[in-house]
């Protein structure tokens, strides 16, 4: 298995893995996930965090 490293690799493979959902429904969830990504990285980062080990710790 692949270590993802970014947070933006992680929803590009997801979304390639959803291509025989609908265009929508796809969309739908790939943008859901990456909500929750910003959400939890903003956490992070107001906890002194730096971007880039938030992204590795949520992934």
């Amino acid at each position: 298995m692949m270590k993802i490293k970014s947070t933006d690799t992680y929803l590009r493979k997801l979304e390639e893995e959803l291509m025989e959902l609908p265009k929508e429904e796809r969309i739908a969830i790939v943008a859901e996930i990456e909500d929750h990504f910003s959400n939890a990285i903003m956490e992070q980062t107001k906890q002194g965090t730096s971007k880039e080990d938030a992204e590795r710790f949520i992934l």
